[in-house]
C-alpha cells in the first residue's frame, strides 16, 4: 500500500453561535482507494501546509476530489481553490502526479485556460462513454473543448468531455465519481493503479 494525497471539499457547520468552515471527505473514498491500494492522506484546504505535506510526506500524488464549485463560476471555497491551484504548480514543475475527479477535473481544465460551461442532464444521471462503459454524474459545469496539451480520452453522448489526460505530464482528469459506483469498476481501479503506481 502507498500513501496517496486528496483533497477535501470545505463544508459550513453552524455550531453554538458561529459558523465553522470544515475540511471534508466522503468515506467512500478511503474503501475505493483501499481497492487500488492506496491510503488516502487528507490534504487540508491552505495552500503553504499543502505544500509542505506534499514536499516531504512519501506520497505518490494526489488526487482531486469533488465537491465546491470554482470560485469564478460562483463557489464560495476560495481557500481550496488556492490550494489546488498550488498542488498544480508544484506538479507543474515537479512532473508530480495528480488526477482530478469531477469538481478536479475542471480545477485541472481552468488552471490551464481551457474553457468551462454549464452542461445540462449531468446531475444525478449517468452516461454511455465513446468506449461504451457507463459511468455515473454529479456535476453542472463540463467540457466541450480542453486545452492543446490534453488527450481527450472519453466523451459522452452528447459529445461534453469525460475524461483528459495531459501529453507530457502525469495530470489525468476524469469527471465521473469512482468512490460512488457500487459495485466499484475494475477499470477505474485499474486507471488509478496505472497512475500512480505504475
Amino acid at each position: 500500500m502507498k500513501l496517496v494525497g486528496i483533497t477535501t471539499r470545505v463544508e459550513e457547520h453552524a455550531y453554538e453561535n458561529t459558523t465553522e468552515r470544515r475540511d471534508a471527505l466522503d468515506q467512500q473514498w478511503n474503501s475505493f482507494l483501499a481497492l487500488c491500494s492506496l491510503v488516502p492522506v487528507l490534504i487540508p484546504n491552505n495552500p503553504d501546509i499543502a505544500l509542505i505535506l506534499i514536499k516531504t510526506a512519501p506520497l505518490v500524488g494526489v488526487v482531486f476530489s469533488g465537491g465546491n464549485t470554482l470560485q469564478n463560476h460562483g463557489g464560495t471555497a476560495p481557500e481550496r481553490d488556492a490550494t489546488e491551484r498550488a498542488i498544480l504548480a508544484y506538479a507543474v514543475s515537479a512532473s508530480f502526479p495528480v488526477l482530478g475527479v469531477c469538481r478536479g477535473m475542471q480545477v485541472i481544465q481552468h488552471y490551464f485556460h481551457g474553457p468551462l460551461e454549464k452542461v445540462p442532464h449531468h446531475i444525478g444521471q449517468h452516461h454511455r462513454l465513446s468506449s461504451g462503459r457507463t459511468v455515473n454524474s454529479y456535476h453542472d459545469y463540463g467540457l466541450r473543448t480542453t486545452a492543446s496539451m490534453f488527450e481527450i480520452k472519453e466523451c459522452a453522448e452528447d459529445d461534453t468531455i469525460e475524461e483528459i489526460a495531459h501529453r507530457t505530464l502525469p495530470i489525468h482528469g476524469i469527471m465521473w465519481h469512482p468512490e460512488r459506483t457500487s459495485p466499484v469498476d475494475a477499470q477505474d481501479i485499474a486507471l488509478f493503479k496505472g497512475h500512480f503506481l505504475s
